[in-house]
């Protein structure tokens, strides 16, 4: 794994400067500064990385007011670190959950040709668990 620290120590010391003063610059920032630390992951956890950073900015795009904005981001974190407590500490009861919580999707199936010929119920697992 890359260290990025120095770049990071730079991006945050320019996301405080930006923050009241070009908002435009602090977003544009923001987002570098998440990218950076998304690439210094291992390869393998990137893409559910990518994803998860997907999903929150999906939720706080709803919020324009900054304190609303935090308030949600607080909360979330909470949730989150809620579950993966529990993960942490009672691995089967959290699996027992995720596979009782799951639920059946339709698989259709099609032919060469493109035409849909039947259907299959599929339970969706994740191999990643969200948190």
């Amino acid at each position: 794994m890359k260290c990025y620290t120095s770049k990071i120590d730079v991006l945050l010391s320019q996301l405080e400067l930006y923050s009241d003063q070009e908002p435009d610059k602090f977003e544009e920032t923001r987002k570098e500064l998440i990218q950076t630390a998304i690439d210094s992951y291992p390869e393998q956890y990137r893409k559910r990385a990518q994803g998860i950073q997907f999903e929150l900015d999906c939720e706080l795009r709803k919020y324009k007011n900054p304190v609303a904005r935090m308030n949600r981001m607080v909360e979330i974190f909470w949730e989150k670190f809620q579950e993966f407590n529990l993960v942490v500490n009672n691995p089967a009861s959290a699996c027992a959950a995720r596979k009782k919580d799951s639920t059946p999707a339709k698989v259709i199936a099609l032919s060469a040709s493109g035409r849909i010929v039947g259907t299959v119920a599929k339970h969706h697992q994740s191999s990643h668990p969200d948190f």
